[in-house]
C-alpha cells in the first residue's frame, strides 16, 4: 500500500516493501496532491500540497 488516508493523518508507505522502488503522485483527502519519490530504502522526496497538509503526513 503506497499511502493510506484518514482525516487527519496521511499514512505515506505503511505496507510498501522497503526493497522495491517506487514513484508516485496520488490524491488525498481535503484536497490534498502527495507525490513521493523512494529508492534503496529512503524517501528522496516528499512533496505534499497544500503546503498546510504537511504536518499531518507521516512516514512509516
Amino acid at each position: 500500500m503506497l499511502m493510506q488516508c484518514f482525516p487527519d493523518t496521511i499514512l505515506i508507505l505503511p505496507c510498501w516493501d522497503k526493497t522495491v522502488d517506487v514513484d508516485f503522485k496520488l490524491h488525498a483527502l481535503k484536497n490534498t496532491v502527495v507525490e513521493v519519490s523512494f529508492r534503496s530504502g529512503e524517501i528522496q522526496m516528499l512533496r505534499v500540497t497544500p503546503k498546510s497538509r504537511e504536518q499531518d503526513a507521516m512516514i512509516l
